[in-house]
């Protein structure tokens, strides 16, 4: 039975979409979070990589002592891959045939390939290291429509993500639950 790790602050920012909006997560994990947006927005566009080959060496080492005993995963890249790979195919088939659109890639990839200009709001929850986060910022802060929201999670549990936002430029406002905002 897989083990669900919510986001308990994303109500927050639940609360806050706007009915019949377009957004992005980015950062899906098992798709709680996903569920909650979807349940207001005309379409979410869900990236995330599901690919351990994204942490270095030693952040591996570290996830895989939690992970491997938490999920009860073989302690190996190929155990770690395997476990990817059921996670990313519980999301596409949880939200198979709704208004989610499901992305195996990282957000630079996403970022590279998506035309679109005008999103109503992007959630950064992906890569929580200060130079992935500020990308992140930067990425979306380009494709989100004037008047539009970019929302995020780990302002106060992860030192990279507060340093981007303190470092990206645009005053950002703490929603609390460790969520935040800018409005652009």
């Amino acid at each position: 039975m897989m083990k669900k790790m919510i986001n308990p602050g994303s109500h927050i920012i639940a609360d806050l979409i706007d009915n019949g909006s377009e957004g992005v997560e980015i950062g899906v994990w098992i798709g709680d979070t996903t569920e909650k947006f979807a349940s207001k927005a005309s379409l979410v566009h869900a990236v995330d990589a599901y690919d351990i080959t994204v942490f270095g060496e030693d952040e591996f080492e570290k996830l895989c002592a939690r992970y491997s005993k938490l999920y009860n995963i073989e302690p190996t890249k190929e155990g770690f891959a395997k476990f990817y790979d059921n996670i990313y195919q519980g999301v596409v088939d949880r939200f198979e045939g709704r208004n989610v659109q499901v992305y195996r890639m990282n957000s630079t990839e996403w970022f590279a390939q998506n035309t679109k200009t005008d999103y109503d709001w992007i959630y950064v929850d992906g890569d929580h290291s200060y130079d992935g986060c500020l990308r992140d910022l930067n990425n979306a802060w380009d494709v989100i429509r004037k008047g539009g929201v970019m929302y995020g999670d780990d302002l106060n549990s992860k030192k990279g993500v507060r340093k981007a936002l303190q470092e990206f430029g645009h005053q950002y406002v703490d929603l609390g639950l460790g969520q935040w905002k800018i409005e652009k």
